[in-house]
């Protein structure tokens, strides 16, 4: 089912210190910043509404999956926070999900609306922060990776 849709809702700058990156000190403004996550899915649920499921992966409107996932540094050597996640059907395999990365310097809240049906990699919109990523949009892509319940998170945050 789509690596298990990914660990949705998905190099090595710390989480930490990105959120310090972000500021520009001489500039006193603050620059845009890339952050590369591995999603190493820890566990995922389900929630069936609606007519029952005929087979592994045959969704009705309404039906969600809750996942969490620990995010790591690219080299797989360190844990830099979690990443939660909730993906309801809406029409198909089109599901809304929204989720937060929970970090050392603030959480990250992502939304999207995608095609688990897709082999394509998840875009989501970077919807806002809190603490070091206060005031910050841009977007997530989450990429499969051949390893079963791995993915690659890469987080592009624009300041506003």
């Amino acid at each position: 089912m789509r690596k298990i849709l990914i660990g949705v809702l998905v190099t090595g700058l710390v989480a930490t210190s990105a959120a310090m990156s972000m500021a520009d000190p001489s500039a006193g403004r603050r620059q845009e910043t890339t952050i590369r996550f591995l999603d190493v899915r820890q566990q995922t649920k389900s929630l069936d509404l609606g007519a029952p499921a005929q087979g592994d992966f045959d969704p009705s409107s309404g039906d969600t999956f809750f996942f969490e996932s620990d995010l790591r540094n690219p080299a797989d050597t360190k844990s830099l926070g979690s990443f939660v996640s909730r993906c309801t059907a809406v029409i198909g395999t089109q599901f809304h999900c929204v989720g937060t990365l929970m970090l050392d310097g603030g959480n990250v809240e992502l939304a999207t609306t995608t095609d688990f049906a897709s082999s394509e990699p998840i875009i989501a919109a970077v919807i806002g922060g809190t603490r070091g990523y206060d005031n910050v949009g841009g977007q997530a892509k989450i990429i499969s990776t051949d390893t079963e319940g791995t993915s690659k998170l890469v987080l592009k945050l624009v300041p506003f």
